[in-house]
């Protein structure tokens, strides 16, 4: 029988990272078993690997690859090809799963091939209000993403929009997270629970990625439309404290349904 869920955690150099990660996920997670684990590693120059392996010995939950890639996205899109789990779930090491969490999942209705369930992600610093990512629209995904970290995608979604686009070397999961919010198809949901606790600091704090700057005005018109479209040019030409006026077309939004 498939697992309930492929946990996938590209690597590269991790060594003392990767063992914070897989604690969480192979032993703070009893009783669920459900589960398996892919090291996709971008062929390490460090003790990565070895450690890996290690954990590949004392587990069967666990397999690695070991080869190298094009970058994160293109390690994630290996292990999208590998993995068995009836939900796909994306971990950067040094990021933890929340204890039990797993479990938890398993336990929620309607758990289908064509589901992008969301939850939230914490790390030290953050403020996270008790609704905070309950409803995104196409207009509040065109000026913000939702972390990998926080998101199970059932199997079928890659097979309808498709895998990572490797060229966006930072920000390919918003893209391919605008592709599952503007495909009907795709239901997403939001599931109010602290997923995990992230690591500040890793490729996605970044913000260079020119490919994607370059594309995504025209992504968002073709795929979102004028007001998405809109809702993205305004966040980029005002200050925060201006986006005021983006709240204001939201709530006019919301009185008429859309």
């Amino acid at each position: 029988m498939s697992p309930l869920v492929s946990v996938i955690i590209p690597t590269f150099n991790a060594e003392a990272k990767l063992p914070v990660s897989l604690t969480s996920v192979l032993e703070a997670q009893t009783p669920f078993s459900s589960l398996e684990v892919l090291i996709m590693d971008g062929n390490s120059s460090d003790g990565t690997l070895e450690t890996a392996r290690e954990w590949e010995r004392r587990d069967s939950r666990v397999r690695v690859c070991s080869e190298p890639d094009k970058g994160i996205y293109d390690a994630m899109n290996k292990g999208i090809a590998r993995a068995q789990g009836r939900f796909l779930y994306f971990l950067g090491a040094g990021d933890m799963v929340r204890p039990h969490i797993l479990a938890e999942l398993e336990t929620l209705p309607d758990l289908h091939p064509l589901l992008l369930l969301h939850g939230k992600v914490w790390h030290e610093g953050a403020n996270i209000g008790p609704g905070a990512g309950a409803v995104i629209k196409k207009i509040d995904l065109a000026r913000y993403n939702i972390p990998h970290q926080g998101a199970f995608y059932g199997r079928g979604v890659f097979e309808t929009v498709g895998l990572y686009d490797p060229r966006y070397r930072i920000y390919a999961d918003h893209e391919l997270n605008w592709r599952c919010w503007t495909t009907p198809a795709i239901e997403t949901r939001f599931w109010d629970r602290v997923v995990a606790d992230f690591e500040a600091g890793g490729a996605s704090s970044s913000r260079y990625d020119p490919e994607f700057e370059r594309d995504w005005p025209r992504l968002v018109w073709q795929r979102g439309g004028p007001l998405a479209w809109a809702s993205f040019q305004i966040s980029q030409r005002y200050k925060p404290e201006q986006l005021v006026l983006l709240q204001k077309l939201r709530a006019l939004l919301r009185r008429r349904g859309v």
